[in-house]
């Protein structure tokens, strides 16, 4: 979630009612308006037919999404708060979830000695895998935030994107290059399906900032050309391109918001979603808490389909509390993501990642979901 501020969260649904999902549990499900194609049975997580496959078999996701468990201070910036020993995240969902994070050149760059540095990426990869856990990997955020603090404009996606940047003032230009950077992440992992999905930008958009902002300040200070969608569909081509090239498994989401953004409104997501070098289409859900299935998710579930692409509503965030005070209490927002889930599903969706992982529930209004949620808990613990 690029231009909105967030916390911690996790989650997944099931149909009416909530139900575990195990290890074995990453449900398979048969496709509600896709052909399932017949694979070789391969382990981990694969794309295929417009479906995600779990060894092999056709299988809707439970995630979470926990971008700041690369967070580990000792080493990097950071990018929101640490989490102290990142098992504590996939110790509390099922074995076979998918978790997405940050992987941004910034995480893997040691802010002490100014040298790449996968210490923080290490532990979270190795964490995942102890627990039979799969990742996606943003590898770069659309503002810059959390990593060389520059904004992803027209000439970035043109091929700005091979150039080194430091608007932050940190010191990234001293490492590499964002394309070197992807090619030296996935080459790093092409070996391990843990990491399952790589996802090049969070929320790209190709729009221009005005003259005096810079990073996430750009954000309603920018303006778009008719440019944009060729600009990006060229991007995921040579970058979906690039990573494919070094891990013949590896699948590739576009990490589009999925509204008007610059370059993804109207037909622009179908452009950019058709590329090749792309396996999933994705949405992100806001500002819709009451509606369960949003006409925008719809109608992009809808052009995802017609593109034989996997469709993923990869954050979705509802804020809730356990005083219930400005906003709705756990019980409630259990009942309003529960209908958005099944709603998700029912148009295609082959995942469902709730928009944060925290330690616990919040006494404040917050998107964040954990252990002692009533939604996370009937779902991860089995008690509804």
């Amino acid at each position: 979630m690029g231009r909105r501020l967030r916390i911690t969260a996790v989650f997944v649904a099931s149909c009416a009612t909530l139900s575990v999902v195990g290890a074995a549990a990453a449900q398979a499900s048969t496709p509600r308006h896709r052909t399932t194609t017949t694979t070789t049975t391969v382990s981990g997580i694969t794309a295929s037919g417009g479906r995600l496959l779990l060894n092999g078999k056709p299988t809707v996701f439970h995630g979470i999404n926990a971008y700041n468990a690369t967070t580990y201070w000792n080493v990097n910036y950071g990018c929101g708060s640490q989490v102290v020993d990142p098992n504590t995240v996939f110790n509390s969902v099922p074995s076979g979830s998918l978790v997405r994070t940050w992987a941004f050149q910034a995480l893997g760059f040691n802010k002490f000695t100014h040298k790449v540095d996968f210490t923080a990426i290490d532990r979270v990869v190795a964490a995942a895998k102890a627990h039979g856990d799969y990742l996606i990997f943003a590898l770069s955020d659309q503002s810059g935030n959390c990593d060389d603090g520059h904004w992803h404009d027209q000439a970035w996606y043109s091929g700005g994107y091979t150039s080194t940047y430091n608007d932050n003032g940190r010191g990234f230009s001293l490492s590499m290059n964002y394309l070197d950077w992807v090619k030296t992440v996935v080459a790093r992992y092409a070996s391990d399906p843990t990491v399952a999905i790589y996802e090049p930008v969070n929320e790209p958009e190709a729009s221009n900032c005005n003259t005096g902002y810079t990073g996430a300040g750009c954000y309603g200070h920018n303006t778009c050309t008719t440019a944009a969608t060729g600009a990006m569909r060229s991007f995921f081509d040579n970058v979906g391109a690039a990573i494919k090239s070094l891990n013949s498994r590896a699948i590739v989401s576009t990490g589009t918001l999925g509204g008007n953004q610059c370059g993804v409104a109207g037909t622009g997501f179908s452009t950019i979603n058709a590329s090749s070098a792309v396996d999933v289409a994705t949405y992100h859900d806001y500002n819709a808490t009451t509606t369960a299935l949003p006409a925008a998710l719809s109608t992009r579930a809808s052009q995802t389909s017609a593109l034989g692409k996997v469709f993923l509503v990869e954050e979705s965030g509802i804020s809730g509390s356990t005083t219930g005070l400005g906003c709705p209490t756990l019980s409630a927002r259990a009942d309003q993501f529960i209908a958005k889930i099944n709603a998700a599903k029912s148009v295609g969706a082959d995942g469902y990642l709730p928009w944060n992982w925290a330690a616990g529930p919040s006494a404040t209004c917050s998107l964040t979901l954990g252990p002692g949620d009533p939604l996370f808990e009937a779902f991860f613990a089995g008690t509804a």
